[in-house]
């Protein structure tokens, strides 16, 4: 029983730690403090969004398309993976610098 204590004791101690270390982060931003732009978006995806590199899901029906254009900075596109395929209006532009 004095064993059971013990490993209670420590793993409590062990949480009460954990709980004491965390910190809140940050509100998101892009690099070197850079706020990320929304721009508006026709039908298509335009070709100076650059080269496609990752594709994101986003629950059951959608995804972020990730994109790198010659600056290196980032452009996001949310599209539906459904039938219809819908282009969000929306697109995240993250600049890097």
């Amino acid at each position: 029983m004095n064993m059971r204590k013990s490993l209670a004791l420590t793993t409590c101690l062990s949480l009460s730690f954990l709980a004491v270390a965390c910190e809140r982060l940050p509100d998101p931003q892009g690099p070197a403090g850079t706020p990320i732009n929304f721009v508006e978006l026709a039908d298509a995806i335009p070709l100076d969004y650059g080269r496609f590199v990752a594709a994101t899901p986003q629950g059951d029906y959608h995804a972020v398309l990730w994109f790198e254009r010659g600056d290196q900075s980032l452009v996001g596109v949310r599209v539906g993976t459904s039938r219809t395929g819908v282009i969000s209006k929306n697109t995240v532009v993250m600049p890097r610098r």
